[in-house]
């Protein structure tokens, strides 16, 4: 039987599934002290204690916890949609829109559908390895939305 892990990971995801952190990002978030350039801790103000941070690029995406199940529902009838969610996704990656056909016949957009544990469709996402909490406070979190935009925040425990 797996073990439950220690290790939780933060992941701050652009609101919008198709929004790309640009490439400028990190060094903005370099300047403004969040961390250092390889990622290592800088001792910035509202950031939880973590190892290291780094962009992940994975492209078309569900972003969320890795141990254990979790539950996508159909944000209208609150019916099971996680059977569909796999075509979804190989639409999206295929150049199609990140929506999902659902079962009570809407067309519904990945971040409206509701996930259990928290998730998010995402191009890309800001990681936090190994953090100490599941909190992100000002002053970072103001130098994080001036800078990647409107995110959500995601727990991941990591397997």
């Amino acid at each position: 039987m797996p073990h439950v892990s220690r290790r939780l990971d933060l992941l701050l995801v652009p609101e919008s599934p198709t929004h790309e952190i640009p490439a400028t990002a990190w060094q903005a978030m370099v300047d403004v002290g969040l961390f250092a350039d390889d990622g290592t801790p800088a001792d910035a103000e509202g950031l939880p204690s973590f190892a290291r941070a780094r962009l992940d690029r994975a492209g078309p995406t569900i972003y969320g916890n890795q141990q254990g199940g979790f539950s996508v529902r159909c944000p209208v009838t609150d019916e099971p949609v996680v059977s569909r969610l796999g075509g979804a996704l190989a639409a999206w990656r295929e150049g199609g829109a990140p929506t999902l056909a659902c079962v009570c016949g809407e067309q519904h957009a990945l971040e409206a559908l509701r996930y259990r544990p928290p998730a998010a469709a995402g191009m890309n996402a800001l990681v936090f390895a190994d953090v100490d909490a599941y909190v992100l406070d000002n002053p970072a979190r103001g130098h994080l939305a001036r800078i990647l935009g409107p995110f959500r925040l995601i727990p991941r425990r990591v397997s």
